[in-house]
C-alpha cells in the first residue's frame, strides 16, 4: 500500500473564489497522506493556475486537513475566499470526499496493473472501494490489511461470527453456501408486488410492540413525493411544501416509536460581504451599460459602454496622484497574484458588512435502539427497518431511464393519553415539522460489540437504529402562527 494518494493529475472544479463580485472556477486538487495504521493521517490541498491571470502562480499549497482532528491550517498561499470555503463543513466535506474518491481510483489503478491474482474487473472495484473506506475510516486505528477467515465451531454456543472473506486472498476457499443467486429483476420495479413500503397486510408498525397509549411517541409514514412544478401544466408559479402535502394519502406503513430527547435547530443564511470603491464605482457603469443594451445601435453602444468604463476610472483617480499610483499598484497585483498595494503600505476599505443570503434548511436525527422481548417484536423490528429502507430508495422507471424521487415522510411528535393510539395529536409543546426527504438510515447489528443472536428465530439481540431526515422546505415567517395554541414550526 502506498503511503500518499492523489496528485494534480486529478483536479476537481470549485468556485468558492470570487472576482469583482462574481464567482469564479478555481480548480484544486489534494494529497491524503497515511499514518502508520495506513489511515488518512492529514490531506494537504492546492489550487492550480487554471483561473488566474495569465496562469500565474502555479500550482500553491494553501490547506492542511486533519481529520482524526477536525482541523485545518492554511497557508500564506490561501485567499480570504479559500479559508472561508475550506473552514465550512461543506469545504471539508468536499475535501473528503474528492481525496477519498482519488485514493480509491488509485487503488483500483495498481489493482489493475499489478494483477497477481487475476481478479476480475468488479471484484477489483469492490476491493478498491473497500480499502479506500477503510483508509478514511479515521475512527478505527486498526491497519488496513487483508481480512483472513476464521472457522466457528458449530458444536457449541459460540458467538463469534466468521469474518468476511478477502476476494483478494487466492487461499480463500469457495463457500459453496454463500454464493450469489441470481435474481430476476422486472423492468422498472424491483419488486412487482408493491412499490409502496407497506409492512405485510398492509398494517401499521409500532414499538415496544406494546406501546402504551398513554405514552408520548413519534410518528412517521411516507407519501408520494409532489413535484413543486408539474411539466404542461401551464402554471410557472411554485408552490409551498405545506399546499403540496396538506392532503396527501399515506404511501406506506405508519411507524410508532417511542419519544426520545428532541431538539431543532433554526438558523438563517447571513454571511460577509464586501464592496471596495472600485467595485463600486465599476459595478454602477455596468448597471448603466446593462441597462442600455437593446435602447440603441450596436456600435453606439459600445462606444457609450467605453465612455461609461472610463468615466468611473477618472472617478476613481479624481487628478490625484497618489490615488492613482495606488490603483495602479492594485491592478498590477492582482496581474502577478501579489499584494503590492499592501507593500505601500495601504489597503482598499472592503466596507465589510454581514447581509442577508437567504433561508436553511433544518435537519432532524434520531437515534433508537431496538432490543426484542419476543419473537412477534423481533419480526416488527425487522419490518419497521425495512419500510424505511424501502421508503427511502429510489425506483426505476419502465426502460431504466430516469430514477423516480423516493418516498418524502412526515413527522409528529404525538401527545399521549388517549385509548387509541394511532388517534393521537401533534404535541402542543413540541415543534411541528414539515414534510421531510430521510437522508440516511445506519442500522448497527451488533452495538454491543460481539455477535449475538437469539435461538428462537435468530433475532438480534439489539439494533442500533439512527436515521437523519432533512425538510424540504425552509421555515418561513408566515409559516408561525402566533394565535395557534402550538408551538408552531
Amino acid at each position: 500500500m502506498a503511503d500518499t494518494y492523489g496528485g494534480s493529475n486529478r483536479t476537481w472544479a470549485s468556485s468558492y473564489q470570487t472576482l469583482f463580485g462574481k464567482k469564479k472556477i478555481t480548480h484544486n486538487y489534494s494529497v491524503t497522506h497515511l499514518d502508520s495504521f495506513g489511515k488518512v493521517a492529514y490531506i494537504e490541498v492546492y489550487e492550480t493556475s487554471f483561473g488566474k491571470p495569465f496562469g500565474l502562480g502555479g500550482n500553491q499549497h494553501i490547506a492542511t486537513q486533519y481529520p482524526k482532528l477536525n482541523k485545518t491550517e492554511f497557508t500564506a498561499n490561501a485567499s480570504p475566499d479559500a479559508k472561508k470555503y475550506y473552514s465550512s463543513e461543506v469545504g471539508k466535506g468536499e475535501v473528503l470526499t474528492k481525496s477519498q474518491e482519488t485514493t480509491k481510483d488509485a487503488i483500483q489503478q495498481n489493482l489493475t496493473n499489478n494483477n497477481t491474482n487475476n481478479l476480475t474487473d468488479q471484484e477489483i472495484a469492490t476491493k478498491a472501494i473497500i480499502d479506500a473506506r477503510n483508509i478514511f475510516n479515521h475512527n478505527s486505528t486498526v491497519a488496513t490489511a487483508p481480512q483472513t477467515t476464521t472457522t466457528t465451531n458449530n458444536n457449541n454456543n459460540n458467538n463469534t461470527a466468521a469474518a468476511p472473506t478477502d476476494p483478494a486472498d487466492p487461499n480463500t476457499p469457495a463457500d459453496p453456501g454463500n454464493q450469489p443467486v441470481p435474481v430476476t429483476v422486472t423492468s422498472g420495479n424491483q419488486n412487482p408486488k408493491s412499490e409502496q413500503p407497506w409492512a405485510k397486510d398492509n398494517r401499521n408498525l409500532r414499538y415496544p410492540l406494546n406501546h402504551i397509549s398513554v405514552y408520548d411517541f413519534i410518528q412517521i409514514y411516507p407519501m408520494q413525493y409532489s413535484p413543486a412544478m408539474i411539466p404542461g401544466s401551464g402554471n410557472p408559479n411554485f408552490s409551498n411544501v405545506n399546499n403540496r402535502y396538506l392532503n396527501a394519502d399515506k404511501a406506506g406503513s405508519t411507524i410508532f416509536l417511542p419519544m426520545i430527547p428532541a431538539s431543532e435547530t433554526s438558523s438563517t443564511g447571513w454571511g460577509e460581504d464586501r464592496l471596495n470603491a472600485i467595485q463600486k464605482e465599476f459595478g454602477s457603469a455596468a448597471s448603466d451599460i446593462i441597462g442600455k443594451a437593446g435602447t440603441m445601435s450596436l456600435t453606439k453602444w459600445t462606444s457609450q459602454a467605453g465612455s461609461s468604463l472610463m468615466d468611473a476610472a477618472n472617478s476613481l483617480i479624481k487628478n490625484d496622484k497618489e490615488v492613482h499610483q495606488f490603483l495602479t499598484a492594485h491592478f498590477a497585483g492582482k496581474a502577478v497574484s501579489a499584494n503590492l498595494l499592501g507593500r505601500h503600505g495601504v489597503a482598499i476599505n472592503p466596507n465589510l458588512e454581514l447581509l442577508f443570503s437567504g433561508p436553511s434548511l433544518r435537519s432532524f436525527s434520531y437515534n433508537f435502539r431496538f432490543t426484542p422481548r419476543e419473537k412477534d417484536e423481533a419480526k416488527e423490528i425487522r419490518d419497521i427497518i425495512k419500510v424505511f429502507k424501502k421508503g427511502m430508495a429510489p425506483r426505476r422507471t419502465k426502460g431504466d431511464i430516469f430514477l423516480n424521487v423516493p418516498y418524502v415522510w412526515q413527522l409528529k411528535y404525538i401527545k399521549g393519553g388517549t385509548d387509541d393510539v394511532d388517534s393521537g395529536t401533534q404535541h402542543p409543546y413540541l415543534n411541528k415539522i414539515k414534510p421531510c426527504a430521510l437522508k440516511s438510515f445506519n442500522v448497527n447489528y451488533m452495538p454491543d460489540g460481539s455477535y449475538m443472536t437469539y435461538r428462537d428465530g435468530g433475532s438480534m439481540t439489539s439494533y442500533d437504529v439512527s436515521m437523519e431526515f432533512g425538510e424540504l422546505e425552509p421555515i418561513y415567517n408566515q409559516d408561525i402562527d402566533m394565535t395557534k395554541d402550538d408551538m408552531g414550526y
